[in-house]
């Protein structure tokens, strides 16, 4: 099991007060209209989403072979379509029945209803879990990030993409330092890195820009 320690460097700040339920409702409303509107969108698709998979944290494709994958957070663009050689692929995420009713249940992935905080699966299932922009968005970090080292097995891969030090929104409601990451027991950095943000879906991190936005982190589970 994972554990937090010393100061997790994470500031939450209300921007109105709400009852949790409420802001919940807000959240989710804010998370599904932005879907909705990119579900035409031609950008993204298997060589987008395997890039990120791939070349861009220094694995090959064959790494995911005979693999169970876990993406959390994932959205409904099918962003493990293109790991077909995989054991199994699912996305998880709290909008799930939704991303069903806009086109994801054609896809191969199986996908998952679920708050991260609360994953139904067993401990030690997983050999990859992903999490890209949607590490701010939970309702609480550290169960998510807890709940992350559970389903994961022993040298397990956990790949992470996240913005970093910006302002809260309502659906974003975290505030991440840049190195978070490493104040989290149980977890070995194998990389590293932070770009700026351009624009969605990540694109500025095939241009290496520079900046403080974007963390990129690739960590094995050690405990």
């Amino acid at each position: 099991m994972l554990s937090i320690v010393g100061p997790m460097r994470l500031r939450e700040r209300a921007l109105v007060p709400l009852p949790p339920r409420l802001r919940t409702r807000v959240k989710r409303w804010g998370e599904a209209r932005y879907w909705k509107k990119l579900v035409d969108d031609p950008a993204g698709g298997n060589a987008h989403f395997e890039f990120f998979f791939t070349e861009y944290f220094g694995l090959d494709r064959d790494f995911y072979e005979d693999k169970a994958i876990l993406d959390v957070g994932c959205g409904p663009r099918g962003t493990l379509e293109w790991a077909t050689h995989a054991r199994e692929r699912i996305g998880a995420d709290p909008l799930a029945d939704e991303y069903l009713a806009l086109g994801a249940d054609q896809q191969s992935m199986r996908y998952v209803q679920t708050e991260v905080e609360n994953l139904p699966f067993p401990d030690d299932h997983f050999d990859v879990v992903s999490s890209f922009n949607s590490l701010d968005h939970v309702e609480n970090v550290e169960r998510a990030v807890s709940e992350i080292g559970r389903v994961i097995r022993p040298e397990g891969t956990f790949l992470l993409l996240v913005e970093v030090g910006h302002k809260p929104t309502w659906t974003e409601p975290h505030t991440l330092a840049p190195d978070f990451h490493r104040t989290l027991d149980g977890w070995r950095v194998e990389s590293e890195s932070l770009c700026a943000r351009i624009n969605g879906m990540y694109h500025s991190l095939r241009k290496a820009q520079p900046g403080q936005d974007l963390l990129a982190a690739r960590l094995t589970r050690i405990s």
